[in-house]
Order: structure tokens, then sequence, then C-alpha cells
């Protein structure tokens, strides 16, 4: 008994030694990597670490001995910028002040083409053009030629580009610059598809468009049901407010050209979207979940991006040529038939039985292989398209943001926030199927559990058309609703890395950053008032009276 309790004792001794020793100054070999999000008074700066399951923002101290590099060349503190990727080894933890690393590695800004083909001239702004998310500079000796409409049309400069015109760029990045050596310009394009898009939830545009954009004239509106959207919140200071940020973040050219109507309704889901005719209905459930003004702005020029660059008719087009490939599809499938019906007819000669009969799977297994490789390059265009059209969207509204006055580095902490809340590996990476580089579908080795359609008795060629192809293809549009997310928009992490490249090459000149607003303080209030609104009982409209309100005289 006696040697048990010294041994305790002893013991206990030890491990207040090692925690005392561990307590401030324990070292560790482990490498992180990550993207600095702000630069604070030397030696301090703030990182957004990166893992497959959230992304967590820590001050780390760049101090006398830890090597800073890039290119494997010293980098001084003062060349440190918000985007930057850095890889953080061999950090001293402390309990009291920021970890000290051993070596910080600043990474190359990736991704840098020669050439922007299609860009779209949003604004231009202190000489410079801003083309589909891009800075550009126009060098004194290079001459912008026109093609198309404009073939033989004098192009001084920027002058005679419009806002939306298409322009296709030649230069190097350095310095914050897109710095040009060669421009072509057309005219933006007008498709049936535009008016097709126009139509999309034209019904409520109409019923809110003109009274809605005099701020007198809302309270008419105030607690009646969007259809598909919920309840227009009834509050004054609350929906002015959405709409000054909204209308802020629009290129003058096109305030004259759409008319925008911002428009909360109560609806917990964290979501917004502007339609092709200016229709833009945010959710008070996305209000409640982000910071400050700067991050409203963040998500409403993402959605205003998709309004200018037409991504809704765009998709209209592609739909168009879908529906060519299905048929294309079908004759193939048709083909395919009369392929194995000859065959069978082989297989039938032969004396072995159990051989044909195994024979006949296969043979059936491989046809709906190739069938399901039609179909699934179909699916694979719709799902492509739309993620291209996000990550376009993700350039566009940083830079409308940026141009506004507003903190760029908010779009980053949103899309933080939104990573730690919905993804991560096993929550929103939980695909079912995965598309090779044939089209045909395999299975996701990290959800084979999870999935309803794995049998590990079927994971033949035989059965893939019959198991899980087929029940993909059954119901096409049910399966596409069903994975919206994953399979129209880009890969959280993915979205975050390209983001913060970005704020890297055009946002980070720190005079930008010192000047740009966040507006955390204003929108506390805003928030605290639309939770008392939303807290509030709704009234109904009365019974009787039109829910549509005249329209003021002297508009047309």
């Amino acid at each position: 008994m006696r040697i048990t309790v010294a041994m305790t004792a002893v013991a206990l001794l030890v491990c207040q030694y090692l925690t005392a020793q561990i307590g401030s100054t324990a070292k560790t070999t482990l490498k992180r990597s990550g993207y600095i999000i702000e630069v604070l008074e030397a030696p301090l700066v703030a990182v957004n670490f990166k893992n497959d399951y959230n992304i967590l923002r820590e001050t780390i101290e760049i101090g006398p001995n830890t090597l800073l590099t890039r290119d494997d060349q010293p980098l001084p503190f003062s060349s440190l910028r918000a985007g930057m990727e850095v890889l953080v080894e061999g950090e001293f933890y402390n309990t009291d002040k920021a970890n000290v690393p051993k070596k910080v590695t600043v990474n190359e800004i990736t991704k840098r083409s020669k050439t922007i083909r299609n860009g779209k001239l949003d604004l231009i702004k202190d000489d410079v053009g801003y083309v589909s998310g891009h800075k550009v500079r126009l060098r004194n000796d290079v001459e912008i030629k026109g093609k198309k409409g404009y073939k033989g049309k004098q192009l001084n400069g920027f002058e005679g580009v419009k806002p939306g015109d298409v322009l296709k760029v030649n230069g190097t990045y350095s310095d914050g610059f897109y710095n040009t050596s060669e421009i072509k310009v057309s005219p933006e394009p007008i498709t049936k598809f535009d008016a097709m898009a126009d139509t999309i939830d034209q019904k409520i545009f109409n019923h809110f468009y003109p009274a809605w954009t005099q701020p007198p004239n809302r309270k008419l509106f105030f607690n009646q049901m969007v259809k598909g959207y919920g309840r227009v919140v009834g509050n004054e200071k609350v929906q002015q407010y959405v709409n000054e940020v909204g209308l802020k973040l629009i290129p003058e050219y096109y305030q004259s050209k759409i008319h925008f109507l911002f428009i909360v309704v109560d609806n917990k889901n964290v979501q917004a979207s502007v339609r092709p005719n200016g229709l833009a209905i945010i959710n008070s459930g996305l209000l409640l979940r982000i910071e400050n003004e700067s991050q409203l702005a963040a998500v409403l020029a993402h959605e205003i991006a998709h309004c200018l660059y037409k991504h809704s008719a765009q998709y209209f087009q592609m739909l168009e040529e879908v529906e060519t490939m299905k048929a294309n599809s079908e004759k193939n499938k048709a083909s395919n038939k009369e392929w194995v019906d000859k065959n069978k007819k082989k297989i039938a000669n032969s004396k072995d039985k159990n051989k044909n009969k195994k024979t006949e799977k296969v043979l059936y297994g491989a046809v709906d292989a190739i069938n399901v490789n039609g179909d699934v390059l179909v699916y694979k265009k719709i799902s492509d398209f739309s993620v291209n059209q996000e990550s376009e969207a993700d350039k566009v509204g940083l830079s409308l943001m940026a141009a506004a006055g507003y903190d760029p580095r908010e779009n980053i902490n949103f899309w933080k926030n939104i990573f730690n809340d919905y993804g991560g590996i096993g929550h929103k990476r939980n695909f079912l199927y995965k598309l090779t580089a044939t089209g045909i579908v395999t299975y996701n080795e990290t959800q084979k559990n999870k999935s309803d359609d794995f049998d590990p008795k079927k994971n033949s060629l035989e059965n893939i058309g019959g198991n899980v192809a087929t029940k993909l293809l059954a119901n096409e549009s049910a399966y596409i609703k069903e994975k919206t997310y994953e399979t129209s928009h880009p890969d959280d992490l993915q979205r975050f890395e390209d983001l913060n490249r970005l704020l890297e090459m055009y946002w980070s000149d720190k005079s930008l950053l010192d000047a740009s607003f966040l507006g955390d303080e204003e929108y506390l209030i805003i928030k605290n008032t639309l939770v008392q609104s939303l807290n509030e009982k709704q009234i109904e409209p009365e019974k009787g009276k039109p829910t549509k309100p005249k329209k003021p005289k002297g508009k047309k």
C-alpha cells in the first residue's frame, strides 16, 4: 500500500512538471497551410488556417528567429499582404500570446493566365477597366481594336467601350493589375434567350414595380406572401437599408438599364437571389447569419453578377443544346439495342448455358454503361456549366463590392463561415457518385456505407447499369434538385482558395483596405431591428382589398 501511494505521488509530480513545461512553450513540427486575412501591427499576422473540416482564424508572430521566405528568398514583413497563401512550420505554442513559427513560406500566385477570353467590361474607375473580376490597366501604346459589331470603329482608350461589351485581353499580371499588350472588343450580344430569362418571376416583379422604388409606398406590400419565397418583412428600416446596399453595388450603366428591386422576406434559408429583370429576394436567414454590411455586400454582389452576366439566359441556351444531346443519345441507344439483339442470337447458339447466362449479363451491363455514359455526359454538362457560372459570379462579385468601397476580406470571411457551417468531409462532401473522365458512373469510396445504392455483391460491370446508373437517370430532374448544391456550386474549400488568390492579386493594397468600409456597428442595429420585426405578430392583408398597389401618377 505504501509503495502504491509513493508511486502515485511520483506520477503526480511528473505530470505537474510536464504540464508546467508544456504550459506556454511546447514545440511542434506540425505543418499548417492557410491564407493571410489581415496584416496586423508588426510582427503579428492573422491567418485563416484550412483543413478538410473547418477554417479557423489564428494570429501568429513572425519573430526575430522566424525564417520568412518566398521563392527560397528572404521576404520582409512589409511585403506580406492579405490573400497570400502561407505554409507555417515548427510553431512554438504560447498560452498568453500568438504562436511563433520557426518558418513561414509564402507561395506564389497560381493560375495567372496571359489572356482574358470573352471578358465583360463591368465598369471603368480611375482609368482602370474592371473586366470579369480583373483590374485591367491599358498601356498608352496599346490600341483597342473593334471586331464583329465594332469592326472598323475607332476606339481611343476605353472611350467608346460600354459596360457589357465583350473583351479579349492579352497581357501580363504585375503589381495588382493586368497590363495589356492587346485588346479586342465587340458589342454585348443580344439573343432570344435574354427575353426568355426576363420572364422568370415576371409576375412578382410587376407586382412590386414601380411602387417598391418609393419608400412611402412599400408599406402597401408589408406582410404580403410572395409565392415560393416567403412573407415580406414589415419593417421599412430593414427594407430601405438592404435596398441602399444593393444599389451601391450596381455600376451606373446598369442602373439605367435594369430596374433593381431588393426585397427582404421571412425565410430561414441562408440565401439570396437576383433575377434577370432585377428582382432581388433576400432571405431573413441570410441577414441573421452574416456579421456586417460588407458581408451583405459580398452576397448581393455575387447575385448581381449572375444578373449582369446573363447567366439565366445562358442556361436557357445550354438547355437547348442539351435537348439536342439527348436526342442524339436516344438514337445511340436504339443502335445499341440492335447490336445487343444481334449478339444474343450468337450467344444462343453456344452449348454452355451457364456461360451463356453470364455472357448475356456482361453484354447487357456493357451496353447499359455505354447508354448511361451518354446521359451522364448531359448531366455533367449541366453541372459543369453551373459551376463555371458560380466561379464567374465569385470573381465579379468580389470586384463589384471592392469597387463600391466595401472590405473585400469580408467576402473571404463569409465563405469561411459557410464552409464551417455546411462544409467539411462527411457533411457537404456527401456525393454518392462521381464522374470519371470517360463519363461512366463510379462509386465514391468514402460514401459506400452511406449509399443506399451500393451493394458489394453487385459491384461489377454487368450490374453498373442496373444498379446505380439506372436510379441516377430514372428521374433526372428530381436528382438534380436533390443534389443542387453539390452539382451546381464549386467545392467550398476550392472557392475559398480562389477568392484568396484574387484578393491577393487585385484587392490587397494597404491603402484600399484601410479605406474600405466594414459596417459592423450599423449592421448590428439593423439585425436587431429585423429580429424584433420577425418576433412581432404578422398582420394579414385585409380581405377584399387589392394586393397590387396602384401605380403612382406620372409614372409609366
